[in-house]
């Protein structure tokens, strides 16, 4: 873990790949633009509420940060799981590195009613853009027509709608700390409904799977008709998401035979 007491100048940690917890102390005011950009595996960081100044882009591509908490007064002990996994911790993270807007990128407004019916609207706007919005491949040499993911828009689309279902499903298990209105649970339900990743997005997550689950079950996402086939190609490693998935399969077929349902 990586506690900074001082301003933080622009790019000063860029592409710093050592880094995976950040925590800034109440000491840091300031900032600088793309100051972080780029560190790969950082993945939880703790921000003092009184942070004054952030420059522009401070996480981008950051892909593996998950959580940013917003703390008053001392720095937090950073290594408790419920100061990690703060309620809003995820919505925040996302307002920083999807959504970017500086007005979401305050810490004192974090949590506010505010804050959330704007960070809500920009969810709203985010999953109804094109896919293709953001797409510009990497040009060399003239050559449009490289076959790496890079350059294939179709790759990038899929990567974009995985993106959007994720956020999605971190507003809805934030309910509890951000209750949501009926209207937007509804849109928000009709989008994931309608995405074909939606269920890829559920048996690919590893360290929110449980809370997807109970999630899709909630939403009645789950093809119940295809149990047996998301059974077969689940990897065996996925035990848990597998016995969450026989167990629904049970409960869906009373009269199957109990031995071959608990065949992994």
């Amino acid at each position: 873990m990586l506690y900074i007491t001082e301003n933080i100048n622009k790019k000063e940690y860029m592409g710093r790949t050592d880094i995976t917890e950040l925590v800034l102390s109440p000491d840091v005011g300031e900032i600088g633009a793309w100051a972080f950009a780029y560190c790969a595996n950082l993945q939880a960081v703790a921000i003092p509420d009184s942070l004054k100044e952030i420059g522009q882009d401070i996480f981008k591509d950051c892909s593996r940060l998950q959580y940013i908490t917003i703390y008053c007064g001392d720095a937090p002990d950073y290594s408790a799981p419920e100061t990690l996994h703060a309620p809003l911790s995820r919505l925040t993270a996302i307002a920083f590195t999807v959504f970017a807007q500086p007005a979401l990128c305050l810490p004192a407004e974090v949590g506010t009613a505010d804050w959330l019916t704007r960070w809500d609207e920009a969810l709203l706007h985010y999953i109804r853009q094109a896919d293709a919005a953001d797409f510009s491949p990497f040009l060399a040499g003239g050559e449009e027509d490289y076959a790496d993911a890079l350059n294939n828009e179709e790759v990038h689309c899929r990567q974009i709608r995985l993106q959007k279902i994720r956020c999605v499903l971190a507003r809805f298990l934030a309910r509890d700390a951000a209750p949501m209105t009926a209207s937007l649970a509804k849109q928000l339900r009709e989008y994931l409904q309608d995405t074909p990743e939606t269920l890829e997005a559920l048996l690919y997550e590893e360290e929110h799977a449980y809370a997807y689950f109970q999630l899709y079950k909630e939403l009645n996402l789950i093809p119940t008709d295809k149990l047996p086939d998301i059974i077969a190609i689940l990897p065996d490693a996925r035990v848990e998401l597998k016995a969450l998935f026989i167990q629904l399969l049970r409960q869906d077929s009373p009269a199957a035979d109990t031995w071959e349902q608990f065949s992994l």
